[in-house]
């Protein structure tokens, strides 16, 4: 198979350029800023063409990438949550990016739903640009740098000295503490989970991202445990238990 000839960003300049344009109306320079849209455009791009070998569908893919801050961009003006923005919102925004793109009526619905769903677990019904866009954002949010991303602006302790990564009441949305934030993207990468991964490529850097995440995280608890602060050994009133 051939490799792509260009980065996702050379191939839709204007596209690139309007989508910058309005994040830096919304403000978004924090996680969700323009760079994350342009890695995960190209990361979109990459699996869909080593997956299925169809430039095209790439090419939508890498689209739908850089698009997919949309929700992120709208929740900064609606609130509370970017999951309720609403899909016509969405819908408007996205159109009004993809006149910069050679794309039909069909092309651009098919990136338009891509967008909407992408947050979604996964549906043996997910079309492919959807598939490649999953796996895409679930790639770079779980890259290195999602540890400083994490510690920065999830606004969290970093370590729950009680439970560590067992508090029950901690979950994806509501992690509790940045090191219980880590440990969810594992869930990317774990056969059958479902919001894991499922294209070759995607499992491909998961493995490696996994295993990077993975030693970082033994090694906070290893380190906790070797100086006996865990399992914590006060109690609520910091008497030794």
């Amino acid at each position: 198979m051939k490799k792509l000839e260009m980065r996702i960003w050379e191939r839709f300049p204007e596209l690139v350029q309007a989508v910058k344009l309005d994040h830096d109306k919304a403000d978004l320079f924090r996680v969700h800023d323009i760079f994350h849209a342009l890695r995960v455009g190209e990361w979109a791009y990459r699996i869909a063409y080593s997956e299925w070998g169809d430039v095209r569908l790439a090419e939508l893919a890498g689209i739908a990438g850089i698009c997919h801050n949309a929700d992120h961009m709208l929740f900064k003006k609606d609130g509370p949550d970017e999951r309720s923005v609403k899909h016509d919102r969405i819908r408007t925004v996205i159109k009004r990016w993809l006149i910069y793109t050679d794309t039909k009526s069909n092309e651009q619905e098919l990136i338009i739903q891509a967008v909407i769903n992408h947050t979604n677990k996964n549906s043996d019904f997910d079309p492919k640009i959807l598939i490649a866009l999953m796996d895409a954002d679930r790639v770079v949010n779980a890259e290195a740098d999602v540890i400083m991303r994490s510690a920065q602006f999830r606004n969290l302790p970093p370590i729950d000295y009680k439970h560590f990564l067992k508090d029950p009441s901690a979950t994806y949305w509501n992690p509790k503490t940045v090191i219980y934030d880590l440990s969810g993207c594992l869930d990317w990468f774990e056969e059958g989970c479902p919001v894991c991964v499922r294209t070759q490529l995607a499992k491909q850097e998961g493995g490696f991202l996994a295993a990077y995440l993975k030693r970082y995280l033994d090694t906070v608890e290893q380190q906790l445990k070797d100086i006996g602060l865990l399992p914590c050994p006060f109690d609520e009133t910091w008497k030794v238990s």
